[in-house]
Formats: C-alpha cells, sequence, structure tokens
C-alpha cells in the first residue's frame, strides 16, 4: 500500500520525523520530493535514526532548487517504526511516497 503524508515536513540539523509506519509493518520509500528554500546554500541531506546519525549517502539540494528521486535512484532501504531525515542546515521541505507491507 502506497502512502504519501497530508503535507510536507520540514527539515533542519536535527533527526526529523518524516512518516510514522503503521505499527506492525515494514516500508520503502518509493519516492522523494526535495526542496531547498535557502538561495544562497545548497543543502545535504541523508536518511537518518532518531538520534540523527546518519544511515543512508548523502543527497545534494542546490540553492533554492527542487529534486524528485525516483526508488531507482534513492538507497535501498527498509524501515520499521518512524522514518527519519537531516540536514547540514534548516529550509529544506521533505515529502515522501512510501510503500508500507
Amino acid at each position: 500500500m502506497r502512502k504519501v503524508p497530508p503535507s510536507y515536513v520540514s527539515i533542519g540539523t536535527e533527526a526529523t520525523e518524516i512518516y510514522k509506519i503503521t505499527s506492525g509493518r515494514k516500508a520503502r520509500i518509493k519516492k522523494l520530493w526535495l526542496h531547498n528554500t535557502d538561495t544562497a546554500n545548497d543543502r545535504l541531506v541523508a536518511f537518518c535514526n532518531s538520534g540523527g546519525t546518519r544511515i543512508s549517502p548523502q543527497i545534494r539540494v542546490s540553492a533554492g532548487q527542487t529534486i524528485f528521486l525516483s526508488e531507482e535512484e534513492l538507497p535501498a532501504m527498509e524501515f520499521n517504526g518512524s522514518v527519519y531525515m537531516i540536514a547540514d542546515g534548516t529550509g529544506v521541505d521533505v515529502l515522501p511516497e512510501v510503500e508500507e507491507y
């Protein structure tokens, strides 16, 4: 079952929950929309655990730009519980499409 949260989530320098998985299920990110609202600085973002430790390669979002990533472009990761992301600065909006199973 694919799900999209009702609105985007703004992430910054601390672990931010971008999606809460239904109890007892696992999930994969199918698509990811990222927008850098900072028009002066590029941002690096990554998936992380709840403590902020990065668990994926970093994704660069250029200043003032929006990027869309499909599952082919994202690291193959399986989540259980909540999905968190972190950035190297503020101003990144995130909207995931998640498949729960």
